[in-house]
């Protein structure tokens, strides 16, 4: 294979840094509103928002969402419609996921991402599964790097 090519293909490997810039800025049963910065730590080769860190974007909204209704949810499919470019210029993002099907078993959260502009720049659709309830009296899981991080806003 051409040297080329294949410097082309290693520089799409990169690591993705700052979700701890994210910051919630609306909860309401079944419903989550959070903001990012679009900058360089998410981004991809083409200066844009990287595909991978909108889908965490994506995931980490919608099963907050989910979690607003009290319940436990681990997601099955995620189905992601890219509709405009997210370019890297470190103005706000703005991820809303709202829950459409609040079953017995299973969840589908209906999320989008607008641009700084306000225009819809992706569409998820996400179904989850729900493995239990959450008991008033259970402690809240976190994931080992959100230990220090507070991602709570002052609303919109």
């Amino acid at each position: 294979m051409d040297e080329h090519l294949i410097e082309g293909i290693l520089h799409h490997f990169h690591g993705l840094s700052g979700f701890d810039s994210m910051r919630c800025v609306a909860i309401e049963p079944g419903r989550v509103v959070m903001k990012t910065k679009a900058h360089r730590g998410l981004e991809n080769i083409y200066g844009n928002v990287h595909g991978g860190s909108i889908m965490t974007l994506v995931d980490m909204t919608a099963s907050a969402a989910g979690f607003s209704l009290g319940k436990h949810v681990i997601t099955l499919s995620s189905n992601t419609n890219f509709v405009r470019a997210l370019p890297t210029n470190n103005e706000d993002i703005k991820v809303v996921a709202e829950v459409v099907h609040n079953g017995k078993s299973t969840m589908i959260v209906e999320t989008k991402i607008y641009n700084p502009g306000g225009k819809v720049a992706v569409r998820n659709t996400t179904t989850m599964y729900i493995p239990k309830l959450v008991e008033p009296d259970e402690p809240i899981l976190k994931a080992p790097a959100a230990y220090d991080a507070d991602f709570r806003s002052e609303g919109e």
